[in-house]
Order: structure tokens, then C-alpha cells, then sequence
């Protein structure tokens, strides 16, 4: 038979395939080992006439599960669950259960399941521990795991009694260069002259920023994001995330002062971006993108490489602690991530033509553009 051979392009595509589909979301439920009454999960979750049917399985399709937890309404959480059959003669038989697929969990501990297609079975606090982790679910599936305590009061009950998760967009996680894009647009535009500011903003800046608000707005960015915020990261639980995670090697701080680099742009405020010829517009002015390409060589390389190796660290950890069930297919991923950007001379030349106009570049020109195009690696 002939050995078929993928690319890492072809690897890193099935792989997404497979994040996509779980969405590499992880969601969490626990309870402690108190009984709980089919006939309260009714009251509480909307679990169908659980009041007659204590010694009964529950079942329902796993796309039913995770599509009403998009609302959030935890009074219903359980409705789209069934009685199935008896596990027990007796009508106040009790049992702790949950069944996804052909994985099972019926006493203390924890398990995980891949939690994206088939049925679900469940009783007691099978149920009830679902119910927690569907407050993470918003209409996502992923690894759940489900845990029953062993404790019935104090302080190790209520550690036993959890709801947590996170998050995750592989694609967001693993594409950088918006961000990047971004950035870039806001360190130009430091360097704009007042009669193109007047014209229009440049992508994701506002024209009325003061230059030392922009500055401060930059480096924010930055902060930002070597901690994930617009990758890996779950931002509603980034502090509870950040705490957990520093004492493990988690960088919250970049060690790159752009301050003098950014005063060398706003320099250039008083050179033109456009030539003019007795007050007519006549063309875009090379100098000045030679100019932003000069100071951007001094700098954005070291400064982009250095997010980089700092973001990649912080996504390992992060995927390490929070998303363990799933590390396997995306930790080797990380080294992948993009982190491209044009250069400071062609965002900006890109932008001139985009808010002021001019001719139309020639297919040579897009062809050059694109060799020149920096990656960032």
C-alpha cells in the first residue's frame, strides 16, 4: 500500500476541522455527594415530571443539550430531556449517573466526554452537574466533564460543587495579524499629516486622539495582546484566569518601551502624505513612506517578534491549564500562529490611497507588494 504523506498545511486543516467542530471549548460541573431529588431538578432546571419518575433514566440528543444552553435560562436547562427506562424497581431508588455515548460515570470521581453529537442519559446529580457546566456551554459543544463529590457539608463540599470552563476560537487564537494589522494602522497615523487627519481615520483610530492618548492606546495593544485578549484568552474571566496563571510563568508585562519610536513618527506630522502643485492634488509622496520604513526597520520587527514569543509562551500555558482535554491537537499548533504585517511605509501607503484616493495599482504593484508582505517569524 502507498504510504500517503500529509503537508503540515494538510495536518493543520484536518486538525481545525476537528477544533472547529468541538469549537475546543471545555466545560466543567461538579456536585458533592448530597442527594438530589428528580422532583427538585423539575423545579429548578424544568426536568419533565421528575416528581414520578425518581428511578428513571433521563435522555436526551446532545444537540439539544447544547443548543438550549445558548439562552441561558436555567429553567430550562433539562426540558429537552425524557424519562427513558427504570434503573430500579423501587420508585424511590436513587442513583448518581450520566451516560454520553458509550462513556459512563456512575460514582465519586470525574470523567471527561466529548460532547458534540449522540445522547446523553443521566440521573441526580448526573443531571445537576450538567446543568453547571451547560452555564459555559452558550450554545457550544466541546470536552465535558462531569464530577461527583465525596463530601456532604463544609468547606470540601462547596469546592465539589463547581461550574467552570472557557472559551475558545482556534482560528481567532492562531490569526494575529488583525491585531497586528491594527497596530500598525495606529503607529502610522501618529506620523499624519493634519490635512489627511481631517480627511478621514485611518482603520481603528479615532480622528479626534490626541497624540499622547494614541501613544498610551498603543501600548495598551500591546499589553493586550501578549495576555490573548484578542486570541486564546476568555476575556470574561480574564483576571480569574491571569491570577491562576502567573504563579506558573504566565508574562503579563512586554519589556519593549516604543516611546521613542513613536516620537520619530509624530516628527513626520509636518511632512505631506500628498504632493500638491498650486493647491491641487497631484500624488501620493514616496518620500514620506521611505521615511515610516526607515523608522519602522529601527524597530517592528524586534517589537512583533518579541509579542510573538511572548504570546505563543503565554498560549501554551494558558491551553495547558485551562483546556487540557484539548492540548494535544492545539499546543502543536502554536508555533504556526500568524503574526504577519506589512511594514509602516506600506500601511501607510495603503491607507493613503484608501481615505484619499488615487489611481488604481497595477497588477505589477500588487505583485511587488506582495513579495515585500513580512511574516513575522
Amino acid at each position: 500500500m502507498k504510504k500517503i504523506v500529509l503537508s503540515e498545511q494538510q495536518v493543520k486543516k484536518v486538525i481545525d476541522t476537528i477544533l472547529n467542530e468541538q469549537q475546543a471549548s471545555e466545560f466543567k460541573g461538579g456536585t458533592d455527594a448530597q442527594k438530589i431529588t428528580h422532583a427538585l431538578l423539575t423545579k429548578n432546571f424544568g426536568l419533565p415530571d421528575g416528581g414520578n419518575h425518581e428511578n428513571y433514566y433521563y435522555g436526551a440528543n446532545v444537540a439539544d443539550v447544547i443548543k438550549v444552553s445558548e439562552s441561558g435560562n436555567k429553567s430550562q436547562y433539562l426540558s429537552v430531556f425524557k424519562p427513558f427506562n427504570k434503573y430500579n424497581e423501587d420508585p424511590k431508588g436513587y442513583m448518581d449517573s450520566i451516560y454520553v455515548n458509550n462513556e459512563s460515570l456512575r460514582d465519586s470521581g470525574s470523567k471527561s466526554f466529548r460532547f458534540v453529537s449522540g445522547q446523553v442519559f443521566g440521573t441526580h446529580n448526573g443531571l445537576l452537574s450538567l446543568t453547571r457546566a451547560m452555564d459555559q456551554m452558550s450554545g457550544r459543544g466541546g470536552v465535558l466533564t462531569i464530577s461527583f463529590g465525596s463530601s456532604t457539608k463544609g468547606k470540601e463540599a462547596e469546592s465539589e460543587r463547581m461550574s467552570s470552563g472557557v472559551k475558545f476560537d482556534s482560528n481567532r487564537a492562531l490569526n494575529q495579524t488583525p491585531t497586528i494589522n491594527s497596530l500598525e494602522n495606529m503607529l502610522v497615523f501618529l506620523s499624519v499629516h493634519p490635512d489627511l487627519k481631517n480627511q478621514g481615520t485611518f482603520v481603528g483610530v479615532k480622528r479626534d486622539m490626541s497624540n499622547d492618548e494614541l501613544v498610551e492606546f498603543i501600548k495598551k495593544i500591546l499589553g493586550y495582546t501578549i495576555i490573548g485578549a484578542y486570541g486564546f484568552m476568555d476575556w470574561s474571566k480574564k483576571d480569574e484566569i491571569i491570577k491562576n496563571l502567573t504563579p506558573k510563568g504566565f508574562i503579563t508585562n512586554l519589556d519593549f518601551d516604543v516611546t521613542s519610536y513613536t516620537q520619530k513618527l509624530i516628527s513626520l506630522q509636518n511632512t505631506p502624505d500628498k504632493l500638491a502643485n498650486d493647491g491641487q492634488y497631484k500624488g501620493y509622496n514616496e518620500a514620506k513612506r521611505k521615511q515610516l520604513d526607515s523608522i519602522g526597520s529601527s524597530f517592528e520587527e524586534n517589537m512583533i517578534n518579541q509579542v510573538k514569543s511572548i504570546y505563543m509562551k503565554n498560549f501554551q500555558i494558558y491551553v495547558e491549564n485551562y483546556l487540557p482535554n484539548s492540548s494535544s491537537q492545539i499546543i502543536p499548533l502554536i508555533k504556526n500562529v500568524n503574526f504577519k504585517y506589512n511594514g509602516l511605509g506600506e500601511t501607510h501607503h495603503i491607507n493613503f490611497h484608501s481615505y484619499v484616493g488615487g489611481t488604481s495599482q497595477s497588477t505589477t504593484t500588487l505583485k511587488q507588494q506582495n513579495a515585500n508582505y513580512k511574516t513575522g517569524n
